[in-house]
């Protein structure tokens, strides 16, 4: 095989699989990168055996075939060639040649009949077509409430229930919960992604996504990039059973003076007490034998109530939202709260379950 291709294409495709490359491989042939050649192009995968990328670039190569070449070597060389020339690789036996106009370069490659084959939806799967600022924004929004520990499995994953008129999407911890989006019918399909999947689906450049959805097969799609994974069997919580139906207190906000003022408190502790009075409200931290500080800011509102909260879970929820204004509302220093957009288009919801401090 003789492809030639250049180098920006290539260091791009290596790049974008990177995610899928296995780093501790159960197999030797899963750090491996594939590339399928011919027809004018040239596909490079990378599958963890959870986890595939795909990435197709133009390419000149005959014939038509595919090879498996190391990974932690090809896409080092490849990123430090010049970007402005032509790339040649050539396979020969067990070895592949990639030559650019300064230097050349050989490499053991592996048997691509070992390499496994890439997670594939089957006939029965069903297909939507999404526009990619709105499939975007509504991981944005959500993956950073996921749980990270691996014993909740169920939580470690997106709700996502997509159709071709909107998105709604949620995740929670068991400590917050984000929803993105109108709450869609019960009996429409749902599905539990892997956060860590949708993260890399931001990476897509597309203006339209393609999500075919099989039993438990997830893929998104663009006109260069394919991602692919397993979804997560089971049942995800009820979620918007837990938004109260009412609250007592309100209080609305500029967003960035709030991020910044929790930020200035964040420094001295975790856990930061709000309390509202008077139309200010004050974000204090206090540690015994550290020291403690305080921050006041003008707020809409003439309620009078306390809560704490901890920091980090209230500036993950305040840095997600859209909008200039943010409303805090709350009943009970025990009882979950929720910030929201004010005035935003985006239905975006953000609980947050209190603190409770002595």
């Amino acid at each position: 095989m003789k492809l030639i291709c250049a180098q920006t294409d290539l260091a791009y495709a290596l790049a974008a699989i990177r995610p899928a490359i296995a780093g501790r491989p159960s197999h030797p042939i899963l750090a491996n990168v594939l590339l399928t050649a011919g027809l004018g192009k040239a596909t490079l995968s990378g599958f963890d055996l959870a986890l595939g990328i795909s990435v197709a670039i133009e390419a000149q190569a005959a014939p038509v075939s595919r090879v498996a070449l190391p990974y932690a070597l090809l896409a080092p060389l490849v990123a430090k060639m010049p970007s402005d020339t032509a790339l040649t690789l050539q396979v020969k036996a067990n070895t592949a040649t990639l030559t650019s106009a300064s230097g050349s370069y050989t490499m053991a490659i592996a048997d691509a009949t070992d390499y496994p084959d890439l997670l594939t939806p089957g006939a029965a799967a069903t297909t939507v077509a999404l526009p990619a600022i709105e499939l975007q924004a509504a991981i944005a929004a959500t993956a950073h409430a996921a749980s990270r520990d691996e014993s909740k499995a169920i939580l470690q994953g997106i709700s996502l229930c997509a159709t071709a008129e909107d998105i709604e999407a949620a995740a929670t911890d068991g400590h917050r919960l984000s929803i993105y989006g109108p709450a869609r019918p019960a009996d429409l399909p749902r599905v539990i992604i892997p956060a860590s999947v949708l993260r890399h689906v931001t990476n897509l450049s597309g203006d339209i996504i393609q999500l075919t959805r099989d039993t438990n097969i997830i893929r998104f799609s663009d006109d260069h990039i394919t991602i692919t994974s397993r979804t997560i069997d089971g049942a995800y919580p009820n979620y918007r059973q837990l938004i109260p139906d009412s609250f007592k207190h309100h209080i609305t906000i500029d967003r960035r003076n709030l991020i910044a003022a929790l930020e200035r408190v964040a420094i001295l502790a975790e856990v930061v007490k709000l309390t509202i009075r008077d139309s200010q409200l004050t974000i204090a931290a206090e540690v015994q034998d550290v020291g403690s500080g305080a921050e006041t800011l003008a707020v809409d509102s003439a309620t009078n109530a306390a809560i704490a909260f901890n920091v980090r879970y209230l500036l993950d929820g305040l840095k997600v939202l859209p909008t200039t204004q943010v409303r805090l509302s709350m009943n009970t220093p025990t009882t979950p709260s929720t910030l929201s957009p004010v005035d935003g288009d985006t239905l975006q919801t953000y609980l947050i379950m209190p603190v409770q401090v002595r």
